[in-house]
């Protein structure tokens, strides 16, 4: 009987090994699946290059498929708004007389709705 339990403890291992590495197997390719999911959400949207960095990578993979969307989507939003709006900047007025007043510069800096 010594035999037998010492080849079923042999096969025990080889099985927790095949399982473990299985296991590993279908991580990895999870995690392919959705580093895959996530370069082709981001070609679709047609972010531009600058709109995508690492940390919204990282929160991309951290995100569930439909989060991601929706923060990808936003950030589409944000890009368009942000090329819609003109700069806000003025050229400094060359004597002070002509100068914006506190208040002027204020109403400048606020929203536009």
């Amino acid at each position: 009987m010594d035999g037998l339990q010492l080849q079923l403890q042999e096969l025990l291992s080889e099985r927790n090994e095949l399982l473990t590495r299985l296991h590993e197997s279908q991580l990895q390719n999870a995690a392919t699946a959705q580093r895959q999911a996530i370069e082709s959400l981001l070609a679709e949207s047609g972010l531009p290059d600058y709109a995508v960095t690492a940390t919204f990578r990282r929160l991309l993979a951290a995100a569930d498929p439909a989060s991601r969307i929706e923060l990808v989507q936003e950030r589409v939003r944000l890009i368009a708004d942000a090329h819609r709006r003109p700069p806000l900047s003025h050229e400094r007025a060359p004597d002070r007389d002509s100068a914006l007043s506190d208040a002027a510069f204020i109403a400048l800096l606020k929203p536009h709705r």
